[in-house]
């Protein structure tokens, strides 16, 4: 008897986790070209699918040599910025079935040639919190170029 309740709280609370990671969903953009001492937008789409979300704050990790241009958000606002490898945003609340998208612009520094020389991929990290959860997702590959001299 012990076991089937045990097994039964344990399968409880795997479908709330489950479920409870369904409040928020994250699509993205990744830029169309990026080269290396250059700037380019990149954008984060947040949709409350289950519960409004309050309280947002969404951090992206970028890899080594991408660093957030500061004051480029829009529809939201720069919460800290003093890693600019991984800055965290502050949107508004998001009423259930809305979406938001984040638009932002980040440049890849002039030593990110070491990176690309070394074979590095390239991809970012988007994390959400919010008031009772948390989501987070990485961002297929994209590319950083080298220019042509």
């Amino acid at each position: 008897m012990k076991k089937r309740t045990l097994l039964t709280l344990l399968l409880v609370n795997v479908f709330f986790f489950f479920l409870k990671a369904q409040d928020v969903s994250i699509a993205y953009t990744n830029p169309d070209f990026l080269e290396v001492c250059d700037s380019t937008k990149f954008e984060v789409s947040l949709s409350a699918n289950n519960v409004a979300l309050e309280n947002i704050e969404v951090t992206i990790n970028f890899p080594k040599g991408i660093e957030y241009q500061i004051g480029s958000i829009i529809n939201g606002s720069d919460l800290n910025v003093s890693n600019l490898q991984q800055p965290v945003f502050q949107t508004s609340d998001i009423a259930v079935a809305q979406t938001i998208t984040l638009e932002f612009w980040a440049k890849a520094t002039c030593e990110m040639v070491n990176e690309i020389n070394a074979g590095r991929n390239f991809a970012n990290s988007i994390k959400v919190n919010y008031t009772g959860g948390v989501n987070e997702v990485t961002t297929d590959l994209y590319e950083v170029e080298t220019p042509f001299l």
